[in-house]
């Protein structure tokens, strides 16, 4: 430990020029020069599990209710189940993008 006192100014200080040592010139950032491929397909990777995750959950959230909690029993809840999962299948579907 250094001798000299610690206050809340010489904290803000410290900080001040920390961070003007990390920030850079704004000259040097050119917009749209960056290769964002990696981040897109992180995100669509994202969207894809969060979907398809939400669907799973959904069955499975259904098929168990109507077993269990209703007359329907394992048939009817898995009858219920396969309907629901082939139709978010058909509705979640990635959608041929068309040319512009």
């Amino acid at each position: 430990m250094s001798g000299t006192p610690v206050s809340c100014s010489t904290r803000l200080e410290r900080f001040e020029q920390k961070r003007d040592e990390m920030a850079g010139q704004a000259s040097e950032y050119h917009r749209g020069e960056m290769d964002i491929h990696e981040q897109v397909s992180t995100f669509h990777l994202v969207m894809n599990i969060t979907k398809w995750g939400a669907l799973l959950v959904a069955v499975g959230v259904l098929t168990a209710t109507l077993w269990f909690c209703t007359g329907a029993g394992f048939m009817g809840g898995a009858i219920t189940g396969a309907v629901v999962l082939a139709l978010g299948i058909v509705f979640l579907r990635e959608k041929p993008a068309e040319g512009h």
